[in-house]
């Protein structure tokens, strides 16, 4: 027979190995958002700007000029587009016009696409 000090220290041991489980997980968690805010951090050079949904192509194109950026390409939802500049505060002034997020992401441009590439 198994003693009841035995049981409550294997209960006790499998407790911390779900504890280490859940901190690996979280550390993990937050490695991986901070690699993600790296890499779409926009910087100067191709752009995703993302206006408030229900904005016509024309708003959008409206906030990428304003912001002081070149349309590069549309998206299949109006609200969406890929702008260009060389201005490393582009993404703070597409903001300030009305963007609601500016992403730097060649691949996710791509993505975008409303026709499809041969």
């Amino acid at each position: 027979m198994r003693s009841a000090d035995e049981f409550a220290s294997r209960t006790a041991a499998a407790d911390n190995e779900r504890v280490n489980f859940a901190a690996i997980a979280i550390v993990f968690s937050l490695f991986a958002m901070l690699l993600v805010t790296v890499i779409a951090y926009p910087r100067a050079g191709f752009v995703v700007v993302i206006s408030p949904p229900g904005n016509s192509e024309g708003q959008t194109l409206s906030i990428i000029a304003e912001a002081g950026g070149q349309f590069v390409s549309s998206s299949a939802m109006p609200w969406i587009a890929v702008a260009y500049s060389e201005n490393p505060q582009f993404a703070r002034s597409a903001k300030n016009a009305g963007a609601l997020l500016v992403i730097a992401s060649p691949l996710l441009a791509g993505c975008l696409s409303s026709r499809p590439t041969l």
